[in-house]
């Protein structure tokens, strides 16, 4: 999905308020002084999402907004979403999945898309419960993907009914990874499909790639105007 007339979707399905698990310790340690810091990361994560969409819908004509719910922010993923959904109910080009089931689903053409975060299915078994959630666009498919995250590492399997792929999260290892030994890579990957052969490309981003390329000295959640690097 690529080009100024074709859909691109936004797909978060890892834990986006994985820190608000630190976060809550740190309110139970040093009590109610500490709340403003989880407010702080409210806001941070409500700009940053609306920022990518304003961004995305001048190289799009129809933005989708996937986010699909995990084990770490079942809370905050819903009130994302709605909040979203609100925000843009007078901009056709944009649609947010409001689903408040665990699995979700986008049909483009002749391809199937789902997601889920992978907290309760994972690639071994997640390809059955899309089929059975979503039977019609199924049937209608020639192509049918799937993709989680959770365990922030890469794996892909092709099943009889799919492909099914975990992906890595860009953000870093917290204490409680770090803690746990998983030592998973740190990658985001943006995949093009195309409506009636499936997948046709992609392109993978890693945090080295861009490091430095940003001088600004201002938080991503400042309203100040700056002036862009060089």
């Amino acid at each position: 999905m690529t080009g100024k007339n074709d859909d691109l979707i936004i797909s978060v399905s890892t834990d986006t308020s994985t820190i608000q698990r630190s976060l809550n310790k740190l309110v139970g340690d040093v009590g109610s002084a500490s709340t403003r810091i989880t407010k702080q990361f409210d806001t941070v994560g409500i700009r940053t999402m609306r920022r990518i969409i304003d961004m995305l819908l001048d190289k799009h004509q129809h933005v989708h907004v996937v986010m699909a719910s995990g084990n770490h922010d079942p809370a905050s993923s819903v009130w994302l979403r709605e909040m979203l959904a609100v925000l843009y109910e007078n901009e056709p080009r944009i649609t947010v999945d409001t689903s408040p089931k665990l699995y979700y689903a986008y049909m483009w053409g002749k391809t199937l898309l789902a997601w889920h975060h992978g907290h309760k299915r994972n690639v071994n078994n997640v390809d059955a419960t899309i089929v059975g959630m979503f039977k019609e666009w199924y049937g209608q498919s020639n192509y049918a993907y799937c993709h989680i995250g959770h365990l922030h590492s890469d794996e892909g399997k092709k099943s009889g009914l799919m492909y099914i792929e975990r992906h890595e999260t860009l953000a870093a290892p917290d204490a409680y990874a770090a803690g746990g030994g998983w030592l998973s890579g740190r990658s985001a990957k943006r995949i093009t499909y195309h409506k009636d052969f499936g997948e046709v490309g992609r392109d993978t981003l890693r945090p080295e790639m861009v490091a430095g390329a940003s001088r600004l000295p201002l938080a991503a959640n400042d309203n100040q105007e700056r002036e862009v690097a060089a």
